[in-house]
């Protein structure tokens, strides 16, 4: 019995000397909760750095999960820290470890513009090229937010121009939709050797997704790097669907002006089309509303009740008497009182023609 107690005594005691030798969990509990206490923002809107660095000189972890999921050197990223971030490295902080999220101290820096952080970080040894939530990678998170000179440091470190993420979209693809720098970022990338004609997993190109958000000036120039746009007549329609949902005039008469059959449907004019080599690409066409019930353009603008759109494609030579499959006429499709009437005067006006 008493060799019994004596062995549990000597067990505890054991265990004890292990945990605070940091093999059993954090050896430093103390400083490791000082240490994520010292990102916590004041009135003036700052982080107490003089905890911070009491808590990493006390031997808090450096690579502490914090309870927001994230890691200490991720936090000095947010807080755009780039000197304490060093400090962190230099204590043996993961330059590559994750947040809970999935992102990585680099796709952080390099989403919120944190160019000092980003340079220390590559310097650091970090990966170029994770991929992090919904697969993006670092010059995915820079590009659709028009980081410019990011995009640039990553580029010249080596960062895959065209890697895709979860739903197959590049960085090209991101940065035809930024909501700033969009066109100088779309450059920069088509310059480092960004594939303008990539689709992603909706069938989209990068002048699908400019077009869509009226990026008027991406949206052309991405236009104008697809070979014999004249000669591909689906890819033409398939962009003026989106054009149309962005409002996107300029882009629509760049397009009509390249002689897209605008009283064809683009179910007609697939037929034959490379896209056909696309896995499911009906489906994906049904899905996003491009395909199905023989519609045409002037059918997408009167449902989008967009009439800037519907007038426009009527002066170019659309017909506001075509019906659909179904039977229905543009008028019937719109909701909106006055793209009706219009519609309606415009037919009265064709069928005048016609007698």
């Amino acid at each position: 019995m008493r060799n019994l107690l004596f062995g549990g005594f000597c067990g505890i005691l054991l265990c004890g000397l292990l945990s605070g030798c940091g093999i059993f969990g954090s050896s430093h509990p103390f400083k490791d909760s000082q240490l994520e206490n010292s990102f916590r923002l004041d009135r003036k809107r700052k982080m107490n750095e003089k905890a911070f660095i009491e808590a990493l000189q006390g031997g808090a972890d450096p690579n502490l999960e914090l309870k927001n999921g994230a890691t200490p050197l991720i936090m000095t990223i947010l807080r755009n820290r780039a000197d304490l971030a060093e400090m962190l490295l230099k204590r043996g902080a993961d330059v590559n470890r994750a947040g809970k999220r999935g992102s990585t101290p680099l796709h952080t820096a390099a989403g919120l513009g944190r160019r000092e952080c980003l340079k220390l970080l590559l310097k650091s040894g970090a990966d170029v090229n994770p991929k992090g939530p919904v697969g993006r990678t670092p010059l995915m998170e820079a590009s659709r937010m028009g980081n410019l000179a990011e995009m640039e440091d990553l580029i010249d470190a080596g960062a895959q121009v065209n890697a895709v993420d979860s739903m197959n979209r590049t960085a090209l693809m991101h940065a035809a939709e930024a909501q700033k720098n969009s066109l100088a970022a779309v450059r920069m990338l088509v310059s480092n050797g960004a594939e303008p004609m990539a689709y992603d997993d909706d069938l989209k190109i990068a002048a699908m997704h400019a077009a869509e958000l009226k990026h008027t000036e991406s949206a052309m120039y991405l236009i104008d790097l697809i070979p014999d746009l004249s000669k591909r007549p689906e890819l033409g329609l398939m962009i003026m669907y989106y054009a149309i949902k962005g409002n996107d005039l300029k882009v629509m008469e760049m397009l009509i002006d390249r002689r897209p059959p605008l009283n064809r449907s683009l179910s007609l004019v697939l037929k034959g089309s490379r896209i056909l080599q696309i896995h499911g690409f009906y489906r994906i066409l049904i899905r996003n509303g491009l395909l199905g019930r023989g519609r045409v353009p002037l059918h997408w603008a009167a449902i989008a009740n967009n009439l800037d759109a519907v007038k426009l494609l009527i002066a170019r030579g659309a017909d506001p008497l075509q019906p659909d499959e179904l039977g229905h006429s543009p008028d019937e499709l719109a909701t909106s009182r006055e793209v009706i009437q219009y519609l309606r005067k415009q037919q009265k006006i064709a069928l005048e023609k016609y007698q």
